[in-house]
């Protein structure tokens, strides 16, 4: 059985800069800050008849991410489309019933790839779709 909390609001904090390197190509970097609050997971293990007691999941709500964007103003659309590539920080704990003393965490620096575009809807403010 798999009980997870949800429903609980979040933010994203980012900062960046960019320059157009010539012509209509584009390069930047960002530094963003997700915070959504803890989350925590618990997962029943039940395998036919034995029961292996139950996982606790516990994610951390801080993930910051540091990227780099390449990409190429479109004039047609008046807007920035890119490539994006970067990494990002996990911190998750895990912890058994059955094994009380074998619980564990895990941080990883984590990559991270997408695709976006960036409109200018005023000065030195921008609305962008990754």
């Amino acid at each position: 059985m798999l009980q997870t909390q949800v429903g609980r609001a979040g933010a994203a904090f980012s900062l960046g800069y960019g320059n157009f390197l010539t012509g209509n190509c584009y390069i930047g970097g960002e530094v963003n800050l997700d915070i959504t609050g803890s989350r925590r997971t618990e997962v029943k293990n039940d395998i036919d008849a034995d029961d292996y007691g139950t996982t606790k999941l516990k994610t951390r709500g801080f993930v910051p991410t540091l990227a780099l964007r390449l990409g190429g103003y479109v004039p047609s659309f008046d807007c920035i489309f890119y490539a994006r590539v970067g990494v990002t920080f996990l911190n998750n704990h895990f912890k058994n019933t059955v094994f009380p003393n074998q619980d564990f965490g895990s941080q990883k620096i984590t990559p991270i790839i997408g695709i976006g575009f960036e409109k200018t809807i005023a000065n030195n403010c921008s609305i962008r779709i990754e």
